[in-house]
């Protein structure tokens, strides 16, 4: 594989799901560069943090986001502590 663009969505989720992340991209920006592979980052919010600011665990734009990447990258979410899904308690895992 030669001069290829990859766009990540990295989703951190919920406890120690951003540093899991971070570790994840310095891996995989490793490889960045390697074979021509070149690796394009977008980060959204997801989890606890996105219920608060957007009443969902899973925002639309965020499934949105999803689809149109090449990948995604899914941290731990705490999904059994969230609310019901009546209250934005989706489980991003499962969407």
């Amino acid at each position: 594989m030669t001069g290829r663009d990859l766009n990540f969505l990295c989703l951190p989720g919920d406890g120690i799901g951003p540093e899991i992340m971070c570790a994840t991209k310095t891996v995989l920006d490793a490889l960045s560069g390697v074979g021509g592979l070149h690796i394009n980052w977008s980060d959204m919010e997801i989890g606890f943090s996105a219920l608060k600011s957007n009443g969902s665990t899973i925002p639309n734009a965020v499934i949105e986001a999803a689809r149109a990447a090449d990948g995604v990258i899914l941290g731990p979410v705490s999904h059994n502590a969230y609310p019901p899904v009546a209250e934005g308690g989706l489980n991003p895992s499962g969407v």
